[in-house]
């Protein structure tokens, strides 16, 4: 029989199961999009239900190797959310315009407006207590706001990021080899024919 782990060492556990959930799920939603800046993926419809396919394939295998003793996963259906529906739908026509936005503006500054518009959204959710959300009571509203604030311009200059493009060479003619002899001469002596004896 498995000893039951203390208070302290629990929540180091619980701790570091975070983290590693929270490193998959920045590793997935930071190159969730990759495809699309690299690949022609149409109009947006197939990438989409792609996209519907991985999310729920990394969902289920989530609840699987995540599950506890309070978890429900694969013991009975959900309970079903009108509003985390509505939600998804609205994700999901972002999505749908997702491969035609960053084909116009580029993959930096598109999730950056997308970001930008998650983190604020967000914020103002729990700030103010939008949408029948209540209102989160907040003890230090400088850290808060500044906090949301440096991410805003984090992101701001996100968007000056962009593709490192090779400049093409101008010189066509091949140019002499130059030997430290020469160097030492100031003057390259001119390379001699070989092809004749």
């Amino acid at each position: 029989r498995k000893a039951r782990a203390s208070p302290p060492d629990a929540m180091v556990q619980q701790l570091a199961e975070g983290l590693i959930w929270c490193a998959v799920a920045g590793i997935g939603f930071g190159t969730n999009y990759l495809p699309v800046k690299k690949l022609d993926v149409g109009d947006g419809i197939f990438f989409s239900f792609c996209m519907s396919i991985g999310i729920m394939v990394v969902g289920l295998f989530g609840c699987w190797a995540a599950q506890t003793q309070d978890s429900k996963s694969f013991r009975s259906l959900p309970q079903f959310e009108p509003y985390a529906m509505l939600g998804g739908a609205v994700w999901m026509t972002g999505n749908l315009l997702c491969p035609l936005i960053i084909k116009l503006v580029g993959l930096g500054l598109g999730l950056s407006v997308w970001d930008l518009t998650n983190l604020l959204t967000g914020w103002a959710t729990g700030y103010f207590g939008l949408f029948n959300v209540p209102k989160n009571d907040v003890t230090n509203n400088t850290l808060n706001v500044s906090g949301v604030a440096l991410a805003s311009v984090s992101l701001l200059l996100f968007t000056q990021a962009h593709d490192r493009t090779e400049e093409p060479s101008t010189t066509t003619s091949k140019e002499p080899n130059t030997t430290l002899e020469d160097l030492e001469d100031g003057q390259p002596e001119p390379e001699q024919d070989l092809t004749t004896k």
